[in-house]
């Protein structure tokens, strides 16, 4: 009797370090399913400096048609413009080599994927593929609106859920803390702005910013609106880092114009931390508004400013909120949870593709 061959899983991305898809793809690395498929990475995209850009990426096309000819399903992590645009050749050589494809969704906005990309690019991405794996209902709707030819499925991005969290409160100081990178489409100027009216009435608040990006520029404008003492921009953190920060805060904000589903507010969620954001992208499918999460209005720090007062001064209230958005990531989210679902999506894509074959090749057979 012959063994059936182990599945293997070619999956195509950015290297794990900064970032939500390096997050999610980190999450997915950590389970039994990495291994029993047999996962594979290979990176496209590296942030280190732009000669580490180019050297990942031509390496990436020089090792695809050789990985791609080994496993017997790929499956592309991209965004939008130059993510989707970068991967572009590894999709074509799929479709050439005649191999499953999944594609990943982690676009940020509408805009990005559907103005700021090709739409010949789009179209002929996602038409290729066996399947499109989006974040959220919302980012359901917004793809099939734009293709609706195309085989979109939805799966929330995973979360390890933490243990042993301590009781929140006392003696230390309330701590507002943002995670992501400090980009003007996150929205982190809004939030200074409203902790600086916030601190007339909660003097020993602190707001933490965790990420990469426009370091200089925030602590400046935390200079400006004088507030610099209350404020710590320690840059990007890795993850035994971001532990550490999450469970000493307080209350997280994320005021973003556009998002998918952001790995930094499941990941807050998890720690029964009480969450204000706006309500972009998959974040409504994830926040209840006053149930286990508050929703301000993007670009305006007046309504954070107000959700944030109301968490201050209203702690059970908070605790309450907390609780309710760690059973919700723990329900809908939770790493094991994701990936019993990724299985069966490897498996039904991978079965499909079997039974499709058969056909194309017993047909051929027939007219023969």
């Amino acid at each position: 009797m012959t063994m059936r061959p182990r599945k293997r899983v070619l999956v195509v991305g950015p290297s794990i370090g900064k970032g939500g898809v390096a997050s999610v793809i980190r999450m997915h690395s950590n389970t039994r399913l990495w291994k029993t498929m047999n996962c594979y990475l290979l990176p496209t995209f590296n942030d280190r400096n732009l000669w580490m850009k180019f050297l990942v990426i031509f390496k990436a096309y020089l090792l695809a048609p050789f990985l791609i000819l080994r496993y017997s399903l790929v499956h592309i992590h991209l965004a939008a413009q130059t993510s989707m645009i970068r991967k572009l050749p590894i999709v074509l050589l799929c479709k050439i080599m005649r191999k499953p494809l999944i594609i990943h969704l982690h676009a940020a906005g509408e805009f990005s994927l559907f103005e700021a990309t090709p739409q010949w690019i789009v179209r002929l991405t996602f038409l290729l593929a066996n399947r499109v794996v989006v974040l959220s209902r919302a980012w359901s709707e917004i793809v099939l609106t734009h293709v609706p030819e195309a085989p979109v499925v939805t799966l929330h991005n995973p979360v390890a859920i933490p243990h042993n969290l301590h009781q929140r409160g006392g003696e230390h100081p309330p701590v507002v803390i943002y995670v992501g990178k400090l980009e003007a489409r996150k929205g982190y100027t809004d939030l200074l702005d409203a902790v600086a009216e916030v601190l007339p009435s909660f003097p020993n608040l602190q707001l933490w910013l965790l990420g990469n990006g426009e370091v200089l520029k925030a602590q400046q404008r935390a200079k400006t609106l004088g507030i610099e003492k209350s404020v710590l921009i320690p840059g990007w953190v890795d993850a035994s880092e971001l532990d550490a920060y999450y469970r000493k805060a307080s209350i997280f904000c994320l005021p973003s114009f556009e998002e998918g589903l952001p790995m930094a507010l499941l990941e807050a969620m998890s720690y029964a931390l009480p969450v204000v954001c706006t309500p972009v992208g998959g974040v409504p499918d994830i926040i209840s508004d006053g149930r286990n999460g508050l929703f301000a209005q993007a670009g305006d720090p007046a309504s954070i400013r107000d959700q944030l007062l109301l968490l201050l001064g209203l702690p059970n209230f908070a605790d309450r909120l907390g609780v309710n958005a760690a059973r919700t990531v723990e329900e809908q989210c939770g790493l094991e949870r994701i990936e019993i679902q990724l299985r069966d999506l490897y498996e039904t894509v991978e079965s499909e593709w079997v039974i499709r074959r058969r056909g194309v090749r017993e047909a051929s057979q027939a007219a023969d």
